[in-house]
């Protein structure tokens, strides 16, 4: 099917689905009771004033989240118009909703400063159009939360993908796809990072360690970040003036920088522990 294909059939199922989902066994708490503590903790470490609530559906969580903070001002949208006509019934204060693609959001650059998806990502047929629409409508320091099925069983999410989403389409049934971790964090790979380092980006990868913990932290994150910038830029400047150098990096850790610097120096000697060493991979530092 084409993304087209799939967007209509969408329409059509959510329209028949509009006003059950306001009904006796799909009321307005019932519908979002398990994502909206979490979504509401999340908009809680930050406060935001205008929000976004891609594929809103008839609103529920913008009704809830109305309550909690009557000064904000929210905006809802989907693309089925069955269903912000519902959402529009409820005369939720401050909120306005608008028919649209959550594949390319109808409002200017930095529109708000918080997003939220919930269960609504995996309808998507071009995820990473949905990511370009959030990083446009969100400033640098936005915030987009999003929840949705997913799972690391590989073995299962191809099954389903390839299997399951086919019958259930031919069925009338719009479910795109089972989004994997993997696939969101290619999608929120930024198009002009400060640093680009795919060997770091690789001993990561080998890490058995949560680092969403990490970017809670925004003060360590930026201060890294910052560190780096100006300790690449000092070495950058002294391999510059003082051709064929021999680098000696003591206590090395974890630190990528003479792949970075590639074709700077003759040699460059990592040293640390022999399990920190053996992260990297080839080309050894020393012959990079």
């Amino acid at each position: 099917m084409t993304n087209e294909e799939y967007k209509q059939l969408s329409i059509k199922e959510f329209t028949e689905a509009a006003k059950r989902y306001e009904g006796d066994h799909a009321g307005l708490y019932e519908m979002c009771k398990k994502d909206y503590p979490d979504i509401l903790e999340e908009l809680e470490k930050e406060s935001f004033i205008d929000l976004l609530d891609a594929g809103c559906g008839p609103a529920p969580m913008i009704s809830l989240l109305s309550e909690k903070y009557p000064d904000r001002h929210y905006t809802g949208l989907d693309l089925t118009p069955a269903m912000i006509e519902e959402a529009k019934k409820k005369n939720i204060p401050n909120a306005v909703f608008v028919v649209g693609d959550c594949e390319n959001f109808p409002f200017e650059e930095n529109s708000f400063d918080a997003i939220i998806c919930s269960m609504s990502f995996h309808h998507y047929p071009n995820p990473q159009a949905f990511f370009n629409s959030v990083k446009r409508c969100l400033p640098p320091k936005g915030r987009l939360i999003l929840r949705d099925v997913t799972s690391d069983n590989k073995p299962l999410v191809w099954l389903m993908n390839k299997i399951e989403m086919p019958l259930a389409n031919l069925c009338g049934h719009w479910d795109v796809q089972v989004p994997t971790r993997d696939l969101v964090y290619k999608c929120c790979k930024k198009e002009n990072p400060k640093i680009k380092d795919e060997m770091a980006v690789s001993i990561v990868k080998q890490l058995d360690y949560d680092f969403s913990q990490a970017d809670q932290d925004k003060t360590m994150r930026s201060g890294v970040i910052a560190r780096t910038i100006v300790l690449d830029k000092m070495v950058d400047e002294y391999l510059d003036k003082h051709k064929n150098t021999i680098v000696i990096n003591i206590a090395c850790g974890l630190d990528t920088r003479c792949y970075r610097m590639k074709g700077k120096y003759i040699r460059w000697y990592n040293l640390d522990l022999p399990e920190t060493c053996l992260l990297y991979t080839s080309p050894s530092p020393r012959d990079a």
